[in-house]
Protein backbone atom coordinates (compact mmCIF):
# COMPACT_ATOMS: atom_id res chain seq x y z
CA UNK A 1 0.00 0.00 0.00
CA UNK A 2 1.51 3.45 -1.25
CA UNK A 3 -0.30 6.81 0.41
CA UNK A 4 0.42 10.26 0.28
CA UNK A 5 -0.47 12.70 2.03
CA UNK A 6 -1.48 16.17 0.93
CA UNK A 7 0.05 17.81 3.73
CA UNK A 8 3.82 18.58 2.78
CA UNK A 9 4.09 15.62 0.12
CA UNK A 10 5.01 12.54 2.74
CA UNK A 11 4.49 9.54 0.84
CA UNK A 12 4.15 6.48 3.19
CA UNK A 13 4.58 2.61 2.08
CA UNK A 14 3.23 -0.02 4.21
CA UNK A 15 3.71 -4.05 3.96
CA UNK A 16 2.46 -5.96 6.60
CA UNK A 17 1.07 -9.69 7.35
CA UNK A 18 -0.79 -11.18 10.90
CA UNK A 19 -2.56 -14.56 11.50
CA UNK A 20 -5.68 -14.89 13.70
CA UNK A 21 -5.46 -18.73 15.40
CA UNK A 22 -9.37 -19.44 16.39
CA UNK A 23 -10.53 -22.04 18.84
CA UNK A 24 -13.45 -23.49 17.09
CA UNK A 25 -14.05 -26.00 19.84
CA UNK A 26 -13.44 -22.96 22.95
CA UNK A 27 -15.28 -20.89 20.66
CA UNK A 28 -12.93 -17.74 21.47
CA UNK A 29 -9.80 -16.51 19.58
CA UNK A 30 -6.34 -17.79 20.79
CA UNK A 31 -3.64 -15.68 19.15
CA UNK A 32 -3.58 -12.46 17.27
CA UNK A 33 -0.36 -11.44 15.53
CA UNK A 34 0.53 -8.79 12.71
CA UNK A 35 3.18 -7.03 11.46
CA UNK A 36 2.89 -3.74 9.87
CA UNK A 37 6.77 -2.20 8.13
CA UNK A 38 6.24 1.71 7.32
CA UNK A 39 8.85 3.31 5.43
CA UNK A 40 7.82 7.24 4.66
CA UNK A 41 9.84 10.44 3.41
CA UNK A 42 11.02 13.21 5.30
CA UNK A 43 9.58 15.63 3.73
CA UNK A 44 7.39 17.93 6.18
CA UNK A 45 6.05 21.57 5.07
CA UNK A 46 8.67 24.18 4.49
CA UNK A 47 11.79 22.05 4.34
CA UNK A 48 13.68 20.31 1.79
CA UNK A 49 13.47 16.27 1.23
CA UNK A 50 16.65 15.05 3.08
CA UNK A 51 16.76 11.58 1.29
CA UNK A 52 16.34 10.11 4.20
CA UNK A 53 13.56 7.16 4.46
CA UNK A 54 12.68 6.35 8.23
CA UNK A 55 11.50 3.53 9.09
CA UNK A 56 8.78 1.91 11.33
CA UNK A 57 7.99 -1.57 12.20
CA UNK A 58 4.77 -2.18 14.65
CA UNK A 59 4.03 -5.77 16.01
CA UNK A 60 1.05 -6.65 17.87
CA UNK A 61 0.02 -9.70 19.42
CA UNK A 62 -2.39 -11.23 21.76
CA UNK A 63 -2.24 -14.71 22.77
CA UNK A 64 -4.57 -16.46 25.51
CA UNK A 65 -3.77 -19.94 26.80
Amino acid sequence: MVANSSLGGITVTAAGSGIIVFDLNASQIRKIRSELDLTYNDAMPGTQNSGLMPKVKIINTVDSN
